[in-house]
């Protein structure tokens, strides 16, 4: 008898982890940039995020917000949710995107303080930035990525100060030099 008892609460176990509750989906997100909404898999920004040319700036700050979905719909606010981003391929990042709310079966993650893309910006001016999203939670990752391609923008920085000083000082020598030949 007791070896029965055993099959049978080995098989109580199984069905009890084989129903336990993961997340499911992520998406409907949105990419916080300098102030502005853009979309990601959502509908809601200023306009899409990938492939934008937000043109030259000073400062890029990026924040995120994503709604996650579990198989059992209700509120897992303890679920990990990240925005990875990389600059100009140079490695990847993580933001961690804190629980917002709850509601219509999803919870919300949003983080709009954000984080710097200039202290990860490679040599040059031109630059692109791709971001995704994750969420981990009931052993299973899931993301929002794109289709594996990231959400990816383009952005020209203004040269640094000191290296706009060394420009300017090298057109005014050659301007006195022509100057002093001709």
């Amino acid at each position: 008898m007791k070896p029965l008892f055993v099959v049978l609460l080995a098989g109580v176990f199984a069905v009890a982890g084989a129903s336990a509750s993961e997340v499911g989906w992520i998406g409907l997100s949105e990419v916080y940039a300098n102030d502005v909404w853009y979309n990601g898999s959502g509908s809601w920004g200023s306009g899409p995020f990938d492939g934008h040319d937000f043109g030259v700036l000073s400062k890029l700050v990026l924040g995120g917000n994503v709604s996650t979905w579990w198989t059992d719909s209700g509120s897992h606010s303890d679920t990990t949710v990240l925005m990875g981003f990389n600059v100009d391929g140079t490695g990847d990042h993580f933001l961690s995107l804190p629980w917002h709310d709850y509601g219509s079966n999803n919870d919300r993650w949003e983080q709009m303080t954000g984080v710097d893309m200039f202290a990860y910006l490679g040599a040059g001016t031109a630059h692109t930035v791709s971001v995704w999203f994750q969420a981990t939670g009931g052993g299973v990752t899931k993301y929002d990525s794109n289709d594996s391609k990231n959400f990816t923008a383009s952005f020209t920085t203004v040269p640094e100060p000191t290296a706009a000083a060394l420009l300017g000082l090298g057109a005014l020598v050659l301007a006195l030099r022509r100057r002093r030949c001709g």
